[in-house]
Formats: C-alpha cells, sequence, structure tokens
C-alpha cells in the first residue's frame, strides 16, 4: 500500500499538524487535564497506610485502590506501587478484579520520606492492515463483586506502571514481574541522576554472567544488545527459587531521558516502541502486562506510554477511515484515561508536546517512505561501557 495516499494515516498527520501550528492549543489543552478530577471513586487509602508507606518512592505518587497490584500475600503484605493500565479506566479495573479471581496474576482492583520531582506546581496526588512501519495493544478489596462484563484488553496488550524500586522492594519488584507473566521490562531512568540523586534501586546483575537474588527469586544477565547508543536490551534469566522454574524476562533500559525534561529527539522514543512491540511478538508465551517505570512512573513512564499506545492504535486503523485517522490521535483523551488510572500522568508540558511531536514525526516518516529511520536492528555485542547505565 502506497501510505503517502492512505487517508487515515493523512488525515491524522493533518490533524496533529493543525494543533502544532498553535502551540497555545496544546497548552490550553494541558492545563485543562491539570484542572480535571480522577472521580470521587479513585481512593488511595490502601497505598497511604502506614503498613505501606514506606514501600513508596514520593509521597504524593501513589497508586489507586481499584486498580494497584496485589502481589500473592506476602510476610509485608500484597502491597506494591505498581498500577495497571490499559487505556480504559472502567477496563483495566475489570481486567484487574478478574485476572486476582480466576488466574494465578494477581492484578488487583502513605507517605515516604521524600516526596514527587515533579516540576510542575500541580500536586500529582490529584487530581494491520496499516504498515508494520507504524509502532503501537483486588482480592481483599472486591472479592465478592464481579467484572460487570469480560474484559476487551488481554493482559499481553496492558501495561504496568511502576516506580523505580526501592533498595527494600526489589523482591516484590521481581515476585510481581512473575507473578503477571510479564515478560518485557522498560526502564526510563537511571539508577542514579544528577550526580547523586538515588532514582532507582539496582534490581538486576550489572554484567553478562553475573547473577543476583532477591528474595525468592534470582535474576541472571544472559545477553547484552545495543540499540544505537541509547538502548540496551539485556535478557534475563528469571528463577523462582520456591519451584525452580526459570524463563526469559527482556529488559530495554533507555538512558537519556532527564527526569521533568524531554529526549533531544523523538526518535529513540518511538525506537523503542517498535523495540517493545518485538519484544512482546517474540515472547516464548503470551506475555502478562509489560512492566514500564521511570522514577516516580508518572513523568517520563505516562509519556512513553502515550506514545506507545497511539502508535498501536494507528497501526490498527482502516485504511479508507479518515474520520478514525483523526480520532486515533486524540492525545488529550488519551492522557486523561491513563490520569484515571494513575494519577499525574504526563507531568509537564514539555512532555504533553513531545507525545505530539512523536507521533506526528512518526507519521510524516510513514508518509515519506523514511520508516527506515528508526531501525531496530541491534548492534554486534561488545563493549558497553559508553553506556553508563
Amino acid at each position: 500500500m502506497d501510505l503517502s495516499r492512505c487517508p487515515a494515516i493523512q488525515a491524522a498527520a493533518d490533524c496533529l499538524a493543525e494543533k502544532l501550528l498553535d502551540p497555545t492549543v496544546i497548552e490550553y489543552e494541558f492545563e485543562r487535564l491539570w484542572a480535571a478530577s480522577s472521580g470521587p471513586e479513585a481512593s488511595n487509602e490502601i497505598s497511604r497506610s502506614q503498613d505501606n508507606a514506606a514501600k513508596n518512592r514520593y509521597v504524593n505518587v501513589l497508586p489507586f485502590d481499584r486498580n494497584r497490584i496485589c502481589l500473592a500475600g506476602t510476610a509485608t503484605g500484597d502491597y506494591i506501587n505498581a498500577s495497571l493500565i490499559t487505556g480504559d479506566p472502567a477496563e483495566s479495573e475489570s481486567l484487574a478484579l478478574s485476572q486476582s479471581m480466576g488466574s494465578p496474576r494477581k492484578i488487583s482492583s502513605a507517605s515516604s520520606q521524600a516526596s514527587s520531582p515533579s516540576s510542575s506546581s500541580h500536586q500529582v496526588g490529584s487530581s494491520s492492515q496499516q504498515s508494520s512501519a507504524l509502532g503501537l495493544s483486588t482480592p481483599t478489596q472486591r472479592p465478592n463483586s464481579p467484572p460487570t462484563s469480560p474484559p476487551k484488553t488481554s493482559p499481553s496488550r496492558a501495561y504496568i506502571a511502576t516506580q523505580g524500586p526501592l533498595p527494600t522492594t526489589t523482591a516484590d519488584f521481581w515476585q510481581m514481574v512473575q507473578e503477571q507473566g510479564t515478560a518485557v521490562i522498560v526502564m526510563l531512568t537511571r539508577h542514579i541522576e544528577d550526580a547523586s540523586v538515588p532514582k532507582c534501586a539496582s534490581y538486576y546483575p550489572a554484567k553478562v554472567g553475573d547473577s543476583q537474588t532477591f528474595g525468592n527469586f534470582t535474576v541472571a544477565v544472559q545477553a547484552a544488545e545495543d540499540y544505537g547508543t541509547d538502548i540496551r536490551r539485556r535478557r534475563l534469566l528469571l528463577t523462582d527459587m520456591r519451584t525452580g522454574r526459570q524463563r526469559e524476562v527482556q529488559h530495554f533500559h533507555y538512558h537519556r531521558w532527564p527526569d521533568h525534561g524531554i529526549p533531544s529527539s523523538t526518535i529513540p522514543i518511538r525506537r523503542l516502541a517498535h523495540i517493545l512491540e518485538q519484544g512482546i511478538a517474540s515472547a516464548a508465551a503470551p506475555p502478562g502486562p509489560s512492566a514500564i517505570h521511570c522514577s516516580a512512573g508518572i513523568g517520563r513512564t505516562g509519556t512513553f506510554l502515550v506514545v506507545d499506545m497511539m502508535l498501536r492504535r494507528l497501526r490498527g486503523l482502516d485504511p479508507k477511515d479518515v474520520n478514525g485517522g483523526r480520532q486515533a490521535v486524540n492525545i488529550k483523551r488519551i492522557v486523561a484515561a491513563l490520569r484515571k488510572e494513575r494519577a499525574g500522568m504526563v507531568q509537564s508540558l514539555a512532555q504533553y508536546l513531545f507525545c505530539y511531536r512523536a507521533i506526528k514525526e512518526e507519521l510524516d516518516d510513514v508518509i515519506a517512505g523514511k520508516s527506515n529511520r528508526i531501525a531496530v536492528v541491534p548492534l554486534a555485542n561488545g563493549d558497553a561501557s559508553h553506556l553508563n547505565p
């Protein structure tokens, strides 16, 4: 198909171009998003409880009770600062509840010493038929409330948005990965930023061939390879020492995204979205939700999720559906939906504008036949010290 003549793709690109002509329109959208409430039903009492306060990296970045991830009973409880994300709040709640009730995966429907590193004055706690070149899919709380309808999103097309693990929650993190069947992890922060500020505890070994134990789980790095100079893929072997069961988890680390800021180019983030799609497709078995994290799990994480979800929607368009093309790039709607699943997603105006630019530039490349500009062929294995993760 000649994508330069594809009505749906062209309509989507034109819609974004029109918005980008007047950035004040986008700024107004963003301010309206901050003014919108997450709804009176969006409680986060569990994450604020005294038992769970020390498990939160920031006092004002907390998962909602209705779609938080629940761990199978541990000595310290079932809490982890992580949220199930589908882009549809009602759907994520339904999927969370149905999985927590009907499968080993325990997706469920307080303050620490630090506060969110928000660069905004807003309080975070408030509230294909197309081308393959395009890259965009609680047991203790509500035990007697079955979902009103079957979830539309399979676990492999959902996400888990979570904070960077704390030194005291690395074992919980790997328990979540195991129980949810997560096959792909995307890391969007460095362990230390601004010379000395901790953003994420080390939760995997530093070198190929090394292994490390976190609670009941051992993690070994089997291989590593680079995509360009800013994305590193690690093949991890996760072993549940209670059962001896082993499986591979792919870990993708983009390490040049400044906290509160944006990358200098949209290309690495678009490349990462394509790589994530490949990672899911190559999983040995149908995977559970992909785990996406930065430090707080809302700014960089939310921005990446918008880009990835938008590209996936575009890939599923009817090529002739002009109205569908325009609706597929309604960035305001998807950010609003994400904030109903995890408060504060996409923290800054710069990040919100970045979403517009990333999707527009991807569409421009596809229309112009430049999709190879974001090729995902890894570099040869070798020294990667330049990555300094």
